[in-house]
């Protein structure tokens, strides 16, 4: 299959960034009669800490992301992925709970939803190469395991059928 890809991430961004933004950087790539199919990921940033407080809470964290996904349905079909594993206990915590909140959203919506979160927790690979990096981002084993997991996942898989 023929087809470009952009990632628009942006480190460290939180989802009330990547709301200012997706509009404006996603129109400066579509072009006119173009199929287009969106898959959004984030929300690390957003369970970060400062000052022992969530960057962004989850129930604005989903409100974003709501938002977001209500935003770009008129574009194409679009897909959520959810936050992925972390070194840190309580900041793996934090995802984990974002995801279900973010899984809950998405169904209420029908927009499909994969939470990788849990395989990668287990995944002892990736944790290792988390761990060989700063916690928080894998390097390329880790980003690996991450494309595979979406790779098998038969709702993507339907986009290319």
């Amino acid at each position: 299959h023929e087809f470009t890809a952009y990632n628009l991430g942006v480190r460290a961004n939180t989802s009330g960034h990547v709301l200012e933004r997706w509009r404006a950087e996603g129109e400066l790539r579509r072009l006119p009669g173009q199929e287009v199919r969106l898959v959004f990921a984030f929300g690390t940033a957003d369970m970060v800490l400062e000052d022992g407080q969530r960057r962004v809470s989850i129930k604005d964290s989903v409100a974003n992301a709501r938002v977001i996904l209500e935003g770009s349905m008129s574009w194409g079909p679009g897909l959520m992925i959810g936050p992925p594993a972390v070194q840190d206990v309580n900041f793996l915590q934090r995802n984990q709970a974002l995801s279900g909140a973010y899984g809950e959203m998405c169904q209420d919506m029908g927009v499909p939803f994969l939470p990788i979160l849990p395989e990668l927790a287990e995944a002892e690979l990736y944790m290792s190469d988390l761990r060989s990096m700063d916690g928080v981002h894998p390097g390329a084993a880790g980003y690996n395991q991450i494309f595979h997991l979406v790779d098998d996942w038969d709702v993507w898989r339907s986009w290319f059928a």
